[in-house]
């Protein structure tokens, strides 16, 4: 077994979101049983929407593996990533 080059780019496992996914949250009041709450509905909604909406801008991830690489090496990689 070979180390990689020190040109190589760091090791990271990529995760991408299907841009069909399923959105399935819960929310919760913590207002108590006498509150009314007449909006949860809509608010459950917002809330799903605005997940659902970073979830589908940002729909994929970088995850550096540690133990293959030093983090400074891998934040490097990306930051050329986006800038490009």
């Amino acid at each position: 077994m070979q180390t990689p080059p020190p040109s190589s780019s760091p090791p990271v496992v990529t995760f991408t979101i299907s841009p069909t996914f399923v959105l399935d949250l819960t929310t919760t009041s913590l207002m108590g049983s006498r509150a009314k709450l007449a909006n949860v509905p809509k608010l459950h909604e917002l809330i799903q929407h605005q997940a659902r909406r970073i979830l589908t801008a940002r729909s994929t991830w970088k995850v550096a593996l540690p133990w293959l690489a030093k983090l400074s090496d891998v934040q490097k990689e990306l930051k050329v990533q986006l800038s490009s």
